[in-house]
């Protein structure tokens, strides 16, 4: 897959984008680092393959609502609480494109290697704050407040934008 094509279909696609999404309570698995890992890819190839095989303008109801759902999935998995909301459709999938495009092109360590929730939890039953893909500075960062508390999200460091990251 060419990640200009992604880029190309994610930043022309914003008509697309606009629907609600059929199954709003459905999210992106971001339980531990290797669960938000899968999810970003797993929702980039879904995105771009739905994209480039049904096309924007012919794609059906059913169609859309599951480019939504998965480009919802793929700003889910990025700490983008940084950026003004105007902003932050277009900030995903700028980030979305450059993060993939990254990742694309470096060697991620096996999935066992990719720590999960039991591999992130203290033996006080406290999570551990961050995890950075070994060799890079691709950092997950546990997300503390809100909504989405005790989930984990590539860092603002880490898709570009400005945030309240901070070091552990």
């Amino acid at each position: 897959m060419s990640r200009l094509d992604l880029a190309l279909l994610l930043l022309i696609s914003i008509p697309v984008f606009g629907a609600e999404p059929e199954y709003p309570l459905l999210s992106a698995d971001t339980s531990s680092p290797r669960s938000t890992l899968n999810s970003f890819m797993e929702n980039c190839e879904t995105a771009y393959n739905l994209l480039t095989t049904k096309g924007r303008d012919k794609a059906d109801v059913r169609t859309r609502t599951e480019i939504n759902e998965a480009i919802r999935n793929i700003k889910r998995c990025m700490d983008l609480s940084g950026v003004a909301e105007f902003r932050r459709d277009n900030s995903a999938k700028e980030s979305a494109v450059a993060l993939k495009e990254v990742l694309d092109r470096i060697e991620l360590p096996k999935g066992k290697n990719i720590p999960d929730l039991k591999a992130m939890t203290n033996e006080d039953g406290s999570l551990i704050e961050r995890w950075t893909i070994p060799n890079t500075e691709i950092t997950f960062q546990l997300v503390k407040e809100g909504s989405l508390d005790d989930s984990y999200e590539f860092s603002s460091d880490t898709v570009g934008v400005p945030g309240n990251s901070s070091s552990a």
